[in-house]
């Protein structure tokens, strides 16, 4: 009996180490597109406008967009929240779905009051969200930052 009581201290420092151990090696493994997408908002930060030619033109960030942020959550449900400097006086935040389709190459959403449409993922990580999309002849790539 005297000796499993010494050992005892030794067994529960063994059984800690490795507990804490196990739960760091989780903490270490590489986030998944829907929960890197999901874990906070988007704020644009640049805009690139591609001309049907290839010719590239860096454009600014609106003012009027600058405040606005995107949220994709967990349920499926995207928000728009479109901040204090409205592009047109009639600006509203909307919401509506998203879906990460083609091996997380392709955002499909539908947006309330403008419909579905699809945006090319070209880069997802913890530090960027990379998209691209057509409109009116251009290829439109924007790149949003997380907000923490």
């Amino acid at each position: 009996m005297k000796a499993i009581r010494s050992l005892l201290p030794g067994v529960i420092a063994i059984i800690v180490f490795f507990g804490i151990q196990g739960c760091k090696k989780d903490e270490n493994k590489p986030k998944g597109d829907y929960t890197l997408l999901t874990q906070h908002k988007w704020k644009v930060v640049a805009t690139k406008w591609i001309a049907e030619d290839g010719t590239e033109r860096d454009a600014d960030v609106a003012e009027c967009r600058a405040d606005d942020l995107r949220e994709y959550e967990t349920t499926g449900k995207y928000n728009l929240h479109v901040g204090g400097n409205l592009c047109y006086d009639e600006e509203i935040s909307r919401s509506g779905t998203w879906e990460l389709k083609n091996y997380s190459k392709v955002l499909h959403m539908y947006v309330e009051g403008v419909g579905y449409y699809d945006e090319q993922v070209k880069e997802l990580s913890e530090t960027a969200l990379k998209i691209q999309y057509e409109a009116a002849g251009n290829t439109i790539e924007e790149t949003y930052a997380p907000v923490k």
